[in-house]
């Protein structure tokens, strides 16, 4: 697969250089393509454990859809695996989804160090009937305690990755003509491990060093990627290529954009960021912190599982009952798993400073669970650090030593047009901070053309999390980035 450019050749704040390319496919995969599929297959029933809960999935998909609701075991959904793919197709939505594996290169930052390879995954969805050869592809970026999932959590709450409505951000996008590309930021380990190291056989050894200043230099390889592989769809079509993507960002993602864009990369055609902040509260990330450990027990015990399972597979009959049993416990996971979601939406209802992940009003009372479940990601310490920092100092700045960088006077360069998107009931993205950020982007213009090329919409009743999945994500919230999208074409 060929790529458009090289890193280099964008100007970068930190100075970093590449080392090496992207390699496509990725690393090589443990199991043979027949493997993969029945991986993949007993992934899709189960949900992501081989605990309690992946057994009652995989043995009975209605239990499961009860248990722990994804969607996935739609009896319909087709499985395979295609010039080293996996895709999965669902026969009465016409949605494609592909899990793509690959290495992006490492970095070398100013002061000599080395960040290695990592290995990326970006699930792609598009409408194999309607991908639309006028539209440009775009990118979703998550934001800082999710994964790529959180743009497949359903509106109607009941469901997460699936394919078998458009009830999603991402689904509904696809179901427009868009060919749709959801990152997963190297700190999701959650996702990582559960899903591309114990269903692929790709090991996942991410570098704990990569902040918010690091994360920006994977920007362009992401484009690069996103550009080859929708081009090489639009070649099998004899349509024609694009050099252009659009880019969504909820909260981090679009906070990555705010300092990306002064780098002026013509191949990002237009941004939309929706609840993405320039100032934070500290007393937020207090109560943040109590939330990461919650998440990274469930990474810990999901990994467990994943090594249970393989100690099973490699020991077959030589376990005894017993110590079957004791790799089988997983208490947290399986007990969130086997809570009704109704329970557990109302416990959170009363939970310390719940209102800034989301306003429970505009979601749906499923929604909770599967977001825990399937989107919900501890963050590492360097990231955790910055926004220490940024809310200390009240200010969006580099945390990274040694690196004297100020985003907000970066942001004045942005000449990409740019959506702000801010929910009226987020506490955490604040309609202020997105005020703010749009004054320090677009106060340099006169007033017509701010409208135009820098639009801000505050949505009504709306929190942090719901922006993406609450009641109006696509009736108001999507529906208003496409047609952003449309007049920038």
């Amino acid at each position: 697969m060929k790529f458009f450019r090289v890193v280099d050749e964008i100007y970068s704040p930190m100075k970093a250089q590449t080392i090496g390319t992207i390699k496509t496919p990725a690393l090589p995969l443990r199991f043979d393509g027949d493997e993969i599929l029945a991986r993949v297959e007993k992934y899709q029933r189960g949900g992501p454990l081989h605990g309690l809960a992946g057994r009652v999935g995989a043995w009975s998909p209605v239990l499961q859809d009860l248990v722990a609701p994804t969607g996935l075991a739609h009896k319909d959904l087709k499985i395979e695996l295609k010039n080293g793919v996996v895709t999965k197709t669902d026969p009465h939505t016409r949605l494609v989804k592909e899990d793509h594996i690959f290495n992006l290169p490492g970095l070398r930052l100013p002061g000599g160090e080395e960040i290695d390879s990592f290995t990326m995954f970006v699930a792609r969805v598009y409408h194999r009937f309607k991908l639309d050869s006028k539209r440009l592809p775009v990118v979703l970026c998550h934001g800082a305690f999710t994964n790529g999932n959180s743009w497949q959590v359903g509106t109607e709450g009941r469901n997460v990755r699936h394919l078998h409505k458009y009830d999603s951000f991402a689904n509904f996008l696809a179901s427009k003509g868009f060919d749709v590309y959801m990152l997963n930021l190297p700190y999701a380990k959650r996702i990582y491990s559960r899903y591309v190291q114990s269903v692929y056989g790709v090991p996942y050894r991410p570098d704990p060093d990569i902040g918010f200043d690091e994360l920006q230099e994977y920007v362009p390889s992401v484009i690069d990627f996103a550009l080859a592989t929708h081009n090489e769809t639009m070649r099998a079509e004899n349509d024609k290529e694009k050099g252009k993507i659009n880019w969504i960002g909820h909260s981090l993602g679009g906070m990555l954009m705010y300092a990306y864009l002064s780098r002026q990369d013509e191949r990002i055609n237009a941004v939309a960021a929706l609840g993405s902040p320039i100032s934070l509260n500290a007393q937020i990330l207090r109560w943040a912190s109590n939330f990461n450990r919650l998440i990274e027990r469930l990474g810990k015990e999901e990994r467990r599982t994943q090594e249970a399972a393989a100690q099973k597979e490699a020991l077959g009959a030589g376990l005894s009952p017993a110590k079957r049993l004791a790799l089988a416990i997983v208490p947290l996971t399986d007990g969130l798993y086997f809570t009704p979601s109704l329970a557990i939406s109302t416990v959170a209802r009363f939970a310390p400073l719940i209102d800034y992940i989301y306003n429970p009003e505009n979601a749906d009372p499923y929604m909770i669970k599967p977001f825990i479940l399937s989107a919900a990601e501890p963050i590492y310490a360097r990231l955790f650090d910055f926004f220490l920092h940024m809310a200390r100092r009240n200010e969006f700045v580099s945390a990274t030593p040694g690196l004297d960088c100020d985003y907000i006077e970066l942001m004045g360069q942005i000449e990409t047009p740019l959506f702000l998107g801010a929910g009226e009931k987020d506490w955490l993205a604040t309609v202020g901070s997105i005020k703010n950020a749009r004054r320090f982007i677009a106060n340099r213009l006169p007033a017509n053309e701010r409208d135009h090329r820098f639009p801000m919409q505050v949505f009504k009743n709306t929190g942090h999390a719901d922006l993406i999945s609450g009641h109006n994500a696509l009736t108001e919230v999507a529906r208003s980035v496409i047609a952003f999208f449309d007049r920038h074409a």
